[in-house]
């Protein structure tokens, strides 16, 4: 098996148990605090996200943008100082924009759990620069040894409080924002940066580079996480924890393709414009099969699964489920896309599709929530990531030259990627971005 389907398989696998951990807690947060406090929880999950996104500068962007092998102990020691100096600006930011726009805007339990949510952002943001320099480096196995390990010290405690009763919103936030240390002191131990190696010039090219893509990550972001925030506005707490859940299932059906679509990263970013344009195609492909198979086999499931593993109560997600499906297989099929464009040097390729879809998918949720709910929020978020997938596609063929046939899955396409999954370790196995014969269709 090549190194490249290795790392994919092996990535699927940590993200597998990742998830699995994650949906075990999910059962016992939802049984513990009901729809309305996993709502809360939620809703301040998404705050912090969303200064991570502005705070962000897009610096992970602009590492791929500017990535040089002789530069990676450069990158690595400007990761942590510069995430921590943009995640602390980020979260006072927002906290100063929570309290302007108040409760009727923005509502949260309590001030108190708003700073413990807050609170982690510099860490986190030190931990997303860390780990995206690693990425680009080839050391996605380290960050996937980061994150399980993580997953384990936040499921553990969780579970445990969750046996004797004693779970509620204000310790799960502190358990997150402890797990966020900790991914931090992972990372670090891998990577032990060298405080000389700081590169003050390097740090000023990549904040700069970086806020010409800004505009577009924020509204990716926004694209993928405004729709708690838009549903805890407009909808009762209880709405928030029913989609929250069925938010948590599609993440758990997207993970194959989005963990091809991080490790064909290192290649995307250190191939040459060509070779990256067809190591894209083929992920594309691939990406595509692994969306719609698991989007298929997850709505199969989730009328009875829902229902016996979190109960009565979030049976509401279960058509959220069916309305974020096709906003699944667009994203999936799509994401490595994204990492291509940002190879042209052209901001403006990274900033037009993320921000018209951005703007589609407000305008159907604002009319589609208020009288559908739940349902009306997983449609709104679903168009808004087909409208980035059509700008998208349309974008790549133009700039690579590739034929639209290029991104069209074929029979070989679907027994490479099942090889890969299925046969891992063999070494007869095919690679799941081997390159395929293909007919005209």
């Amino acid at each position: 098996m090549s190194e490249l389907a290795r790392q994919t398989v092996d990535t699927i696998v940590t993200r597998l148990v990742v998830l699995v951990l994650g949906a075990v807690t999910g059962l016992v947060l939802a049984r513990a605090l009901l729809p309305e406090g996993r709502g809360q929880y939620a809703a301040l999950v998404a705050l912090a996200g969303t200064a991570l996104a502005f705070g962000h500068l897009s610096v992970g962007q602009a590492q791929a943008a500017l990535w040089a092998p002789g530069q990676v102990a450069a990158f690595t020691a400007n990761s942590v100082p510069l995430g921590l100096l943009a995640g602390a600006f980020a979260a006072a930011l927002t906290g100063l924009g929570v309290w302007v726009l108040g409760p009727e805007v923005v509502p949260v339990p309590n001030g108190g759990l708003l700073v413990l949510a807050l609170g982690a952002t510099p860490v986190a943001m030190a931990v997303l620069y860390l780990s995206g320099t690693l990425v680009l480096s080839n050391g996605l196995p380290a960050v996937n040894r980061a994150e399980l390990v993580v997953a384990l010290v936040q499921c553990t405690p969780l579970l445990l409080l969750g046996l004797v009763h004693h779970l509620s919103v204000p310790a799960v936030m502190l358990i997150w924002l402890l797990a966020q240390v900790v991914h931090l002191a992972v990372l670090l131990n891998v990577t032990r940066p060298e405080r000389a190696w700081f590169d003050p010039y390097l740090a000023r090219r990549a904040v700069t580079v970086g806020l010409r893509h800004h505009c577009g990550f924020v509204a990716l972001f926004l694209l993928q996480r405004i729709d708690i925030l838009v549903l805890n506005a407009l909808r009762l707490p209880a709405d928030v924890g029913r989609y929250a859940v069925a938010v948590m299932l599609i993440e758990l059906a997207r993970l194959p393709a989005d963990a091809l679509a991080q490790a064909v990263t290192h290649r995307q970013a250190s191939d040459d414009l060509t070779s990256a344009g067809e190591v894209t195609a083929r992920a594309v492909r691939v990406s595509a099969l692994l969306g719609a198979g698991c989007g298929l086999a997850l709505c199969a499931v989730v009328p009875w699964l829902v229902p016996i593993a979190y109960g009565a109560p979030f049976g509401g997600a279960v058509p959220a489920v069916f309305a974020l499906a096709p906003g699944l297989v667009a994203r999936a099929a799509t994401r490595p896309i994204g990492q291509y464009l940002l190879r042209l040097e052209r901001p403006w390729l990274s900033v037009v599709p993320p921000s018209v879809a951005l703007a589609a998918a407000l305008t159907v949720h604002f009319a589609l929530i208020p009288r559908w709910g739940v349902v009306g929020c997983g449609l709104a978020c679903s168009t808004g990531f087909l409208c980035l997938a059509a700008i998208q596609i349309a974008m790549y063929l133009h700039a690579s030259g590739q034929p639209p046939r290029r991104l069209l899955p074929t029979g070989a396409d679907l027994r490479s990627a099942v090889s890969a999954v299925r046969r891992r370790g063999r070494p007869r196995a095919r690679a799941a971005l081997q390159d395929t014969p293909r007919t005209t269709p």
